[in-house]
């Protein structure tokens, strides 16, 4: 647990060569660190290495098909590679694990406004709001589409 606190706090502090390295060698010591894999491909993907991100979170899917945040995180991978098909299979697989999931609703949401699908977007942005109303940027964006569309009902 504390090295989990460490690398978090690294990976907020921008260390992020730092993360690769020690996540990197955690997962040679012991492959079932699940979230040792996250650190390094959200590493990576901060880093602007998408094909990096995608090789360890599919790694990680090997070991552990139902993990809601490697799903999560390599379906907004995919969706970064433009390669809408499979950010979707893999948003929807975290939402059929967790409906309620806000990471998952809102990069569905946002998969949904850049293929033009806006009224979905709008459903998933309201069903992440009605979860959790102080986001404030869930607020700002269903309040930027809401005016695009001519919308006041919030």
């Amino acid at each position: 647990m504390l090295i989990t606190i460490l690398k978090r706090k690294l990976f907020l502090s921008n260390r992020l060569d730092l993360v690769i390295e020690k996540s990197k060698k955690i997962i040679k010591k012991n492959p079932e660190q699940i979230p040792f894999y996250n650190f390094l491909a959200l590493s990576y993907k901060q880093q602007g290495k998408l094909f990096l991100a995608e090789e360890v979170l599919v790694s990680a899917l090997k070991i552990n098909p139902n993990n809601e945040n490697i799903l999560v995180n390599l379906g907004a991978t995919y969706r970064g590679l433009v390669e809408y098909d499979k950010s979707e299979k893999f948003l929807k697989k975290a939402l059929s694990i967790n409906p309620n999931n806000m990471s998952a609703l809102i990069n569905y949401a946002n998969l949904k406004r850049d293929i033009n699908h806006i009224d979905e977007f709008i459903q998933f942005y309201k069903k992440a709001y009605a979860i959790n109303n102080n986001n404030k940027t869930l607020i700002i964006n269903l309040a930027g589409i809401y005016q695009i569309v001519g919308d006041d009902d919030l």
